[in-house]
């Protein structure tokens, strides 16, 4: 379909009825940095969809608002330059440990509106290059001690909307340049220290609004 477009950059094809992706559609666009497939009927990614030899230069990749539930670990195993992920609003609730580790350049990360209850221990080990994490609208119920090591850059975490009821100490560990972190609208009834935030050097907002809290641990910003 795309034959012989070597200089296309940027291909959108927003609210259609696509259900599989073919990547030899693109096997001549070796320049595209911007792919867009949100609003369509894909139900699942593949290993190998998104080839490094087929996506060189791509730097963002839209794929919110499908029908995705199942993703192979290696489906974005060649996108080393990839900077922008949009998977929000999907059928997500299944994330293989290690499908982020190759984006190594990625610096937003949208998982927004999914069916996620769990989070893998190294889920995001490997995206040192993180500023922006939005996890809210899903059914976590519980973020493990050291759940965020290697985002060493992040600025932004949304969790917001989701079904945490307590905060162990250590989940927010290796945060160093975190300045915003969004917990409104989850059932969390107690801060529990002391330290809870000790790492977080650099937060700026904490978004705590209707939850369930009862208690506040007097310590839980020290540090």
């Amino acid at each position: 379909a795309f034959r012989n477009a070597k200089n296309l950059v940027s291909i959108n094809l927003y609210t259609n009825k696509v259900k599989k992706l073919d990547s030899n559609l693109f096997k001549d666009c070796k320049s595209i940095s911007n792919v867009s497939f949100n609003n369509n009927f894909i139900t699942e990614l593949e290993e190998d969809m998104f080839d490094e030899s087929l996506f060189p230069k791509i730097k963002s990749l839209k794929l919110n608002h499908n029908l995705i539930g199942k993703m192979s670990h290696m489906a974005f195993k060649s996108l080393e330059n990839l900077a922008s992920l949009d998977l929000s609003y999907n059928f997500i609730n299944n994330i293989p440990d290690n499908i982020f580790d190759r984006l190594t350049s990625l610096d937003s990360l949208n998982l927004m509106g999914n069916c996620i209850k769990s989070l893998g221990q190294s889920l995001f080990a490997n995206l040192s290059n993180l500023s922006s994490l939005n996890l809210s609208e899903n059914l976590i119920d519980e973020l493990k001690p050291k759940q965020f090591v290697g985002l060493s850059t992040l600025t932004e975490l949304l969790l917001n909307n989701n079904c945490l009821r307590a905060l162990s100490g250590g989940c927010f560990e290796g945060l160093h340049q975190i300045k915003e972190i969004n917990l409104e609208y989850n059932f969390i009834s107690v801060l529990e220290g002391p330290n809870l935030f000790e790492c977080c050097k650099a937060l700026e907002s904490i978004d705590l609004q209707n939850n369930k809290l009862v208690r506040v641990d007097p310590n839980v910003f020290a540090g």
